[in-house]
């Protein structure tokens, strides 16, 4: 991938108000090239008392080379808050993007083309209630080429699509409580999605296209300080998502719940900051049940995952993290379709060192 962006501000007045502008152009291509290993040899294992084996095992032989892609874009957008009394703003903002894809399906065929140019938007009032309570509601909306990510997009999810377009209504709070030792903030917000695309649970190398699916939320986020060293960072999430227009084999899924969207997800951390050198951390996820296929016939439990984490700041330059992930060594499947389940991460310790230079 190589591209280049550049940004404009500009701080000033308007009518005798605060302005803040921002402009934007971001130009980039990606090309990407893929080489399958799926060649219809599959191996089959006991799940509880499994050999992992080696990969050559499976005589696949050489890796040949598949689908090639490569997005071109170009982007524009411009941003400003324009202050309308001492405590109101205004915020708006407008995008463009133009795409030129092109997919070559396997060495030496014919490529494929397509071009796409999207607007999107937003409109927004912020009010400060005072120095630690602040107020906004926004209305803004979202355009995308069919398939989302292009890069590895096939014929399959790019022929005989529609644009994909949504809009989102979201109004919430910010602010700082006893002594500004906690912060929070609130949002409520009502999403519209239409014309984007889902895996067909009964083949899964084809896709559909859902007509339209909502979703209304809300979301809590705290954080706060016991002591100057020890503080709790916290959020939990409440989702109601449905299909409103979508046929599958026929029938209608509408009022369906999409597969794979819990409507509760919460988590919770306890971090401590004991010197300037160290971090220690330890934390909590709970993910909630959620149905493995459109017609909800099918789903996946909830599950808890305890997570930990210590980091040593060695110098300016060099940070020592030791993470370990799934502390309870939870059986959990992530995300599930009609015919296959996911399973998550077993236990695991991770060390990482994360130079800056």
């Amino acid at each position: 991938m190589t591209g280049d962006r550049i940004e404009l501000t500009h701080n000033g007045e308007l009518f005798n108000q605060r302005s803040d502008w921002a402009f934007g152009l971001d130009y980039n291509v990606n090309h990407h090239t893929g080489f399958p290993t799926s060649s219809g040899v599959f191996d089959v294992i006991d799940p509880f008392n499994f050999d992992p084996g080696n990969f050559s095992d499976l005589g696949i032989g050489a890796l040949q080379q598949g689908r090639s892609n490569r997005v071109e874009m170009l982007s524009a957008f411009i941003e400003n808050r324009q202050g309308l009394t001492n405590r109101l703003s205004l915020v708006t903002a407008l995008r463009y993007d133009h795409i030129d894809f092109r997919l070559i399906k396997s060495p030496g065929s014919t490529a494929t083309t397509s071009q796409w140019d999207t607007f999107s938007g937003r409109v927004g009032l912020v009010f400060d209630l005072n120095d630690d309570v602040s107020v906004y509601s926004q209305y803004s909306t979202s355009s995308e080429p069919p398939g989302g990510t292009l890069t590895t997009s096939s014929n399959s999810t790019i022929d005989n699509f529609d644009i994909s377009k949504g809009r989102q209504i979201e109004i919430g709070a910010k602010f700082n409580y006893l002594d500004d030792r906690g912060s929070a903030t609130i949002a409520a917000y009502h999403i519209v999605r239409e014309n984007f695309l889902v895996r067909d649970p009964n083949d899964n190398s084809q896709f559909l296209q859902v007509g339209q699916q909502t979703s209304k939320g809300i979301e809590l986020a705290s954080s706060f300080e016991f002591t100057s060293k020890i503080r709790a960072d916290g959020n939990i999430a409440f989702v109601n998502a449905e299909y409103d227009q979508f046929f599958e084999g026929g029938v209608s899924r509408a009022g369906n719940t999409p597969s794979n969207v819990p409507k509760r997800v919460a988590n919770l951390w306890l971090i401590s900051e004991p010197s300037l050198d160290w971090d220690l951390g330890i934390g909590t996820r709970y993910v909630d049940s959620v149905k493995a296929n459109n017609a909800n016939t099918q789903y996946l439990p909830p599950y808890t995952l305890f997570d930990a984490y210590a980091r040593y700041r060695v110098d300016s330059h060099l940070d020592v993290t030791l993470r370990g992930r799934n502390l309870s060594d939870k059986l959990y499947a992530y995300v599930g379709s009609g015919t296959q389940y996911y399973v998550g991460e077993p236990r695991s310790v991770e060390l990482t060192l994360d130079l800056k230079y």
